[in-house]
């Protein structure tokens, strides 16, 4: 039996084991088993999974000098690899990250950088699909910034830091409270360079509704009152292909449905760090919002804003006016849209009060 052949035959049990177990004792075994096929085995795809074993197992451990070593030979192996899976993307993107944090402890800062801002782009390299039918709702005060995105086909993404509430995206708070473990200037710079935009949509990614009892995106009286102007705004419904989230390295975008959560207590476990999940979770008090986030990176554009052309993969499908919505700014934004967008007025339903019905044409 070869060499190869006796570690698949062995390797297949440990590793099928340190899935069930976090406990020290039972990697610390793994590894007194595994050792000693370190430089001996021929096969590729045997050695990725031992170098991405012993990386695991040295950064469990906080040896990050050895944990750098073989991230660096996992990533290698990676690099040379065309056609990844979802899987095996998630698992760069991953190694990557890990590779960042090491550096950091490793006081490597700019190679640490580079490694975040890597982590970043393989996401890029996953076709993120999204349901044919989902359509994703935008409240907007009407202003000049509105009406160039509309006459321009583009929506705007913004930086977390310019937003209002200052717990939303709690990335860089929850940078700073990790500052006594390591240091993070350099995974704050690389996913400061993240834009985010804000929709509302009653259905999760593959089109499953959220809850049942949800009203219609475009009827929810808080919405109106927080960022239409008191009804004085639109609510912008749009349609969004997968296309639109067409891989690429260069500028990455993505989808993700917003998390609730009633508190966001720090887990020291390295393992489950995820940022750009820190982009999309919110407090339980703004479950309301049914908010998905269309997360965009640019690691060249140092501006708060970013304006996303809509191109042939993602369209304006209808305009709901506010209540108080003036003749003059309907007008104005039908002379802009014109005649392939519905078009419906916001009216108090006449049976009860506390609802809205939307009216075709204005």
């Amino acid at each position: 039996m070869s060499l190869d052949e006796e570690f698949s035959r062995i390797s297949l049990n440990v590793f099928e084991q340190l899935k069930e177990t976090t406990k020290d004792e039972d990697w610390n075994s793994a590894f007194e088993t595994l050792k000693i096929y370190d430089g001996k085995l021929s096969s590729d795809f045997f050695v990725l999974g031992l170098n991405s074993f012993f990386a695991k197992y040295y950064y469990r451990k906080n040896d990050f000098e050895n944990a750098e070593k073989f991230i660096l030979r996992y990533i290698g192996l990676m690099e040379n690899k065309v056609d990844l899976n979802s899987e095996e993307i998630q698992e760069f993107h991953r190694f990557y990250s890990m590779l960042g944090f090491a550096k950091s402890k490793n006081e490597d800062l700019e190679g640490a950088f580079e490694a975040f801002k890597k982590s970043i782009m393989t996401l890029g390299l996953k076709q993120q699909k999204i349901a044919n039918d989902n359509y994703y709702y935008c409240y907007r005060k009407i202003d000049t910034f509105l009406l160039q995105n509309l006459s321009n086909r583009d929506i705007t993404v913004a930086s977390p830091s310019v937003f209002n509430d200052p717990v939303d995206c709690p990335f860089f708070p929850i940078m700073d409270a990790r500052s006594d473990i390591f240091d993070t200037t350099a995974a704050k710079k690389a996913y400061g360079y993240f834009k985010v935009g804000c929709f509302v949509c009653n259905k999760n990614l593959s089109g499953r509704v959220k809850n049942e009892n949800a009203l219609p995106e475009y009827k929810n009286l808080l919405m109106w009152g927080h960022y239409a102007n008191g009804h004085r705004g639109v609510c912008i419904k749009y349609k969004f292909n997968s296309e639109f989230l067409a891989p690429t390295q260069d500028c990455p975008t993505l989808i993700l449905d917003v998390e609730y959560k009633d508190d966001y207590s720090l887990n020291n476990e390295k393992s489950k760090f995820r940022p750009q999940e820190f982009l999309a979770t919110k407090n339980s008090c703004w479950s309301y919002e049914n908010e998905v986030r269309l997360l965009h990176y640019d690691p060249n554009c140092n501006d708060n804003y970013k304006n996303l052309p809509l191109g042939d993969h993602g369209k304006v499908e209808a305009i709901y006016f506010g209540m108080k919505c003036t003749e003059r700014d309907i007008n104005c934004i039908k002379k802009i849209l014109g005649e392939e967008v519905a078009y419906y007025k916001m009216k108090q339903h006449n049976n009860d009060f506390f609802q809205l019905i939307a009216e075709v044409g204005s």
